[in-house]
């Protein structure tokens, strides 16, 4: 089996014992290929972050869309209800 992201394994290994459907998992993640692609690989929500690895530059040149973009993890908890 192969594991690593963006690979839809290790998402999925990540979320198993959860009982909890894949559309309802959301992944933070500031690398379009590694963070954003796997979560969509593996079914699940992507959320974007505007900090650490993001580039600009790569989000515009990339096929790859995040379901929501933010600019802060701060601002995730008026994107999403947690608890």
């Amino acid at each position: 089996a192969v594991m690593g992201k963006p690979c839809a394994n290790l998402f999925k290994l990540a979320v198993r014992s959860w009982a909890v459907s894949k559309s309802s998992i959301y992944v933070v993640g500031d690398d379009l290929d590694g963070d954003i692609r796997g979560a969509q690989n593996a079914g699940m929500k992507s959320i974007l972050v505007k900090t650490g690895k993001f580039s600009g530059e790569n989000l515009e040149n990339s096929k790859i869309v995040p379901d929501y973009i933010i600019n802060s993890i701060a601002e995730l908890s008026g994107l999403i209800k947690l608890g």
